[in-house]
């Protein structure tokens, strides 16, 4: 039975302080854990720690462990828990940096701060540790690393893994982790990554080769669909286009499928992927604003980047108590595939274009008038119409994102075809436009793409 009091944590002082957790050696697996928490500045010169990426699991699903002693204790989740079992070292401390326990998670007001600075954290240590779980029964994980650790020793240049550690393989990246949406942030805002299963451990590059055949293949090696970390990992597809909000839509679109305990971190999650001018979402996260108004203001900053490109992202009607033409970016969907604002999971080929630009001008005119609450602004709309809709085509129906490269790219690409040649898009103007006056945005072989209505 645990003994003694709940652990009371105390205030942050500076803006770039953080609690640094100092994991007591243990010889045994089976004893409890023993740690102290010390306070530190992020500038200290000194400083030198590992920050952990992990998921929390069952929060319902709880272990007690000792902070200073036997003095105080703390509540963690069972799958934190086994994260420093798996961490603690036989016979020296370990510094580490673990959000459940190095934040205040009951101080929305600390949480907000140190999330503000999470970029900070993880990028600070000397590597991150990536904890995918206990090791599974029988020799499968060992197996798996056993491979993973010789491609540490001898290099990438060495055969093709065979089925049995592919078949590993894909049940490793099934894990929870991979499917997160922290951790794309966190596990590549530092060069230097492990990977850790249960007592086995590997370089993420290791992990990273071994997906793709290692060095005398390069294809994949699997044909389950990759997580969006890897993509990550592989397309960059957080790279800074210039505008902050521009850089948001980006990658709430692509982090779509991912997972959140709080839904307000699937916003406060990207802060680090969103380039130079990042900070400008600092005052937006704020564990104590609702979720509507977080989500609607959002929307304005969004709204006032990409302009009503933003529609496109509502893939159906939210049960969010907000405006219907503000997206609902908690719930967990498939990326919206959008031609204007350019493609980059698909084709290195695919220019970027995005709509507002300074070579660009809007040939429709929106505004937001107030409504019953933030969350309820009006947006008014005034555009052009072009015509009735003639034909409409079978609905498309996606398995994962390698069926929508499957099934949309010969069509994109037979409708680029045609738009190079010039054939079929000479007359849109005459078509469309008796007068010769069509909104210059809207370019010859636009209007087909924009067809593609999701469902």
């Amino acid at each position: 039975m645990t003994t003694g009091a709940a652990y009371q944590y105390r205030p942050l002082r500076y803006p770039d302080s953080v609690r640094i957790l100092h994991l007591k050696p243990s010889l045994s697996g089976d004893d409890p854990i023993h740690c102290t928490l010390t306070t530190y500045r992020l500038s200290d010169p000194g400083l030198k720690y590992e920050p952990v990426s992990y998921t929390w699991g069952d929060a319902s699903d709880v272990v007690d462990i000792y902070i200073g002693g036997n003095r105080a204790f703390l509540s963690v989740t069972r799958h934190c828990f086994n994260a420093l079992t798996s961490l603690r070292l036989r016979d020296t401390p370990r510094h580490l940096w673990i959000d459940a326990i190095c934040i205040n998670q009951e101080d929305k007001v600390e949480r907000s701060a140190q999330v503000q600075i999470m970029d900070q954290v993880y990028a600070r240590g000397f590597r991150t540790l990536i904890y995918l779980g206990e090791a599974t029964q029988g020799p499968g994980t060992d197996l798996l690393f056993d491979d993973l650790e010789k491609a540490d020793r001898e290099g990438f240049d060495r055969p093709v893994p065979g089925p049995e550690i592919v078949e590993q393989l894909e049940r490793l990246i099934e894990r929870p982790w991979f499917h997160r949406v922290w951790v794309v942030q966190e596990a590549f805002l530092n060069s230097e990554r492990v990977v850790i299963c249960g007592r086995r451990q590997a370089s993420w590059d290791a992990l990273e080769s071994c997906l793709f055949g290692y060095l005398r293949s390069g294809n994949r090696v699997t044909q389950a669909p990759l997580p969006a970390v890897v993509y990550a990992a592989i397309e960059g597809w957080w790279s800074d286009i210039g505008c902050v909000w521009l850089n948001l839509f980006n990658s709430l679109n692509e982090t779509r499928p991912l997972l959140a305990s709080n839904p307000r971190d699937r916003i406060f999650a990207l802060k680090a992927l969103l380039g130079r001018d990042q900070d400008r979402l600092n005052p937006l996260i704020d564990y104590r604003r609702s979720v509507p108004d977080l989500l609607a203001d959002v929307a304005r900053q969004i709204l006032d980047a990409v302009g009503l490109i933003i529609l496109d992202a509502i893939q159906e009607p939210h049960k969010q108590p907000m405006a219907s033409w503000i997206p609902d970016w908690t719930r967990v969907e498939h990326p919206i595939f959008n031609w204007t604002l350019g493609i980059r999971m698909y084709s290195d080929e695919v220019e970027e274009v995005p709509l507002k630009s300074p070579e660009r001008e809007y040939h429709y005119k929106f505004s937001i008038l107030p409504g019953t609450s933030p969350s309820f602004a009006v947006l008014k709309v005034h555009g052009w119409r072009l015509g009735p809709t003639l034909v409409m085509g079978k609905p498309f129906s996606f398995k994962d994102l390698d069926d929508v490269r499957r099934q949309l790219w010969p069509l994109l690409e037979h409708l680029h075809n045609l738009h190079q040649a010039g054939k079929p898009w000479q007359p849109l103007d005459e078509a469309f436009d008796p007068t010769g006056h069509f909104p210059p945005p809207i370019q010859r072989g636009m209007l087909p793409y924009r067809c593609l209505i999701p469902t």
